[in-house]
């Protein structure tokens, strides 16, 4: 996968690569649990006093990750337009209530 314009991509797999990180299913695994980290931290600091005017909108699983995840991703780390679609649906949903 590339990325867009004058940032051609790819995103992540070099960093991974320079780290040693070379089997997919590992890099996989390591983003998942980045992701969950920082989902973590999100849903942590819209507890707090002081932003409890923040919503916090939980994106995982709204774009497939499985054999049919080249409908909504553009590259490893955006979403393409359909991908942004469901991620707009979420977010509509969130303010339609505020």
């Amino acid at each position: 996968m590339g990325g867009w314009g004058p940032l051609p991509g790819p995103w992540l797999e070099p960093g991974f690569r320079e780290k040693g990180f070379e089997d997919l299913e590992q890099r996989v695994a390591l983003t998942q649990v980045l992701i969950d980290r920082f989902n973590a931290m999100l849903d942590g600091v819209v507890s707090l006093p002081d932003f409890a005017h923040v919503k916090y909108i939980d994106l995982r699983n709204t774009l497939s990750s499985g054999a049919g995840y080249k409908k909504y991703w553009a590259n490893e780390l955006h979403p393409n337009g359909d991908g942004f679609a469901r991620v707009t649906e979420k977010f509509a949903k969130v303010l339609g209530e505020v």
